[in-house]
């Protein structure tokens, strides 16, 4: 079952601190509130088609204020909102696993070759002599 208390202490999806079940709880609650074919607002329309109204009144959420409701929104069970969860925290984990080994490997976050040495510009970290962004903020001491 999933624990709304469990979810709402985490506040957010990935924390260091919270075991795998807390994760899937907490992404499967968002799962619950989230049609099964919403694929974003950057799109136009939905996965089977609907176009969004206005992006700022979705009808595709549980909690949605927009006027109409869309006749094809499938909220997901329980069940069905706990599989796709787990599904998507396994994803999340592997891709954070393939970065950290790409990191101490000394590869490009971008395109995995080996590089020389990172360059600082700005608030932004990049790879030497690719020159691909590696993320934002700074270079820890042990890597300069």
């Amino acid at each position: 079952m999933i624990r709304p208390e469990v979810c709402s202490s985490l506040g957010h999806p990935i924390i260091g601190l919270a075991t795998f079940e807390q994760r899937v709880e907490f992404e499967a609650l968002q799962q619950q509130k989230t049609c099964i074919h919403f694929n974003g607002v950057q799109n136009a329309t939905c996965k089977v088609g609907m176009t969004y109204p206005c992006r700022c009144l979705l009808p595709c959420f549980a909690e949605s204020y927009a006027p109409e409701r869309c006749p094809l929104r499938h909220l997901p069970e329980e069940g069905e909102a706990l599989c796709r969860a787990r599904e998507r925290v396994i994803q999340i984990d592997m891709a954070l696993e393939q970065l950290r080994h790409r990191k101490q490997a000394k590869q490009c976050l971008d395109c995995g070759g080996a590089y020389a040495r990172l360059r600082q510009a700005g608030r932004g970290v990049y790879a030497e002599p690719c020159g691909h962004w590696q993320w934002q903020g700074r270079i820890p001491t042990e890597e300069t």
